[in-house]
């Protein structure tokens, strides 16, 4: 990629879309490798050739403000994603109009956002939209209205709409079949996300069967040091651990760990997710020590990547934080959701169930530590927000009736012990 920008400049001249172009292919590959900040060097640089190239309404200059927002997006910068993912969507409809395969993958982006924040019923518009416009232009039976299935059957599945988000993938997969025949990477990826579903469902031999067959398909396009196969080897191993297999999910989880390295390096967001599997496993088997070892180094990893405030990192705080729980560690524990709970704030807002689960683990804290008023404001805080975000009928809504109801029995038992009288 560099060596075609040294020639491209050369022969063109900065200014030229050639040379914004491979700018776009250098900033691609950074950002797959986790280099965020040279990324958006990278898609800048290309972006204010292309606008002194076309001027600000041309398709390519769309193409680069989605570029920007995609990564922001990866970067836990939401506002700054929104922004740049509006400016294509207006740039495209005033060049190829509403009904545009490029409006509706600007469609698919914002819905995808909007999924991020919280704002569900909002990002469900967006996929509908999005779907809408590509049947109109390809018919049902294309990959783009495969792709919005799967925006929609993963919205669902969210949602805790299980049902429906099978029917959504399952019309995915046979379009995908249709399209590109059996062994072919998309069609892996929706087997994938219907063993996550089954997952759900509690359906764990079906899961098995799916992530199996996403793997050998894998396998057979990639071989083995690839990281589609290693995350399939991270799927197997989360269902493994589900089920107590314990040891056979170490191995899966360290394969995954072994290829990723390969492929990326040490200091990368997916190496930083196989040091969290690592770390939850260790805790399951009581090895502590391993278990905060593996938290420090994804910790670490995500600090480097994203900076000290963003949403990856939020997470490393939640789980550094039950840890600390679990050993008794009340103080340090607290600590830890409270930062997570700042960064998840400032990222997504009150409403959001990021927010919502930061809120009951500070809750569960609470309860361990007699608070029992602080606890219920906690969780009725998050049943609030829960019920905005999924609405009633919803398994993370029953989680918060039950924490409330548990909370309220437990106060009941303490009002109802007597204070012994002195004899």
């Amino acid at each position: 990629f560099e060596k075609a920008r040294d020639i491209n400049r050369q022969v063109y001249g900065e200014n030229s879309h050639t040379v914004a172009s491979n700018f776009i292919d250098l900033g691609r590959l950074a950002r797959d490798q986790g280099q965020l900040e040279s990324a958006k060097d990278m898609f800048t640089t290309a972006l204010s050739i292309d606008m002194k190239v076309f001027g600000k309404k041309n398709q390519n200059v769309a193409s680069d403000y989605t570029d920007i927002g995609q990564l922001a997006r990866a970067q836990g910068c939401p506002d700054y994603a929104e922004a740049m993912y509006y400016e294509a969507l207006a740039i495209n409809t005033h060049v190829y109009g509403e009904n545009n395969h490029h409006t509706a993958s600007n469609y698919t982006d914002i819905g995808r956002l909007l999924w991020d924040q919280g704002q569900l019923e909002a990002a469900k518009e967006m996929f509908e939209k999005a779907r809408d416009i590509n049947i109109d232009i390809y018919g049902e039976n294309n990959q783009k209205v495969a792709e919005n299935f799967t925006d929609i059957g993963l919205w669902a599945r969210d949602q805790g709409q299980l049902h429906y988000a099978k029917e959504m993938l399952e019309k995915a997969l046979k379009i995908k079949v249709q399209v590109y025949g059996e062994s072919n990477q998309h069609v892996a990826a929706n087997y994938t996300h219907m063993g996550g579903l089954a997952m759900d469902q509690g359906q764990l031999e079906h899961a098995q069967e799916m992530f199996q067959k996403a793997l050998q398909i894998n396998l057979l396009i990639y071989g083995e040091d690839n990281q589609n196969v290693a995350t399939c080897f991270t799927n197997i191993g989360r269902l493994l651990r589900d089920e107590g297999q314990l040891e056979s999910a170490k191995e899966k989880f360290e394969s995954a760990l072994r290829i990723n390295l390969q492929v990326y390096g040490a200091n990368n967001q997916t190496i930083a997710r196989n040091y969290t599997d690592l770390g939850r496993l260790a805790c399951d088997q009581g090895e502590l020590s391993k278990a905060w070892e593996m938290f420090d180094k994804s910790l670490a990893i995500v600090v480097q990547v994203y900076g000290g405030n963003n949403i990856h990192v939020a997470a490393n705080y939640t789980d550094i934080g039950r840890l600390a729980k679990d050993q008794g560690q009340l103080q340090h524990a607290l600590e830890m959701f409270e930062k997570s709970l700042e960064i998840n704030l400032q990222a997504y807002g009150e409403n959001n169930q990021n927010v919502s689960a930061n809120y009951v683990d500070i809750g569960r804290l609470a309860t361990q530590q007699g608070q029992l008023d602080r606890a219920k404001e906690m969780f009725e805080k998050a049943l609030t927000i829960d019920l905005l975000v999924f609405g009633e009928n919803n398994q993370n809504v029953a989680f918060d009736y039950l924490h409330i109801g548990r909370l309220a029995d437990w106060q009941r038992i303490r009002a109802s012990w007597s204070v012994p009288k002195k004899c």
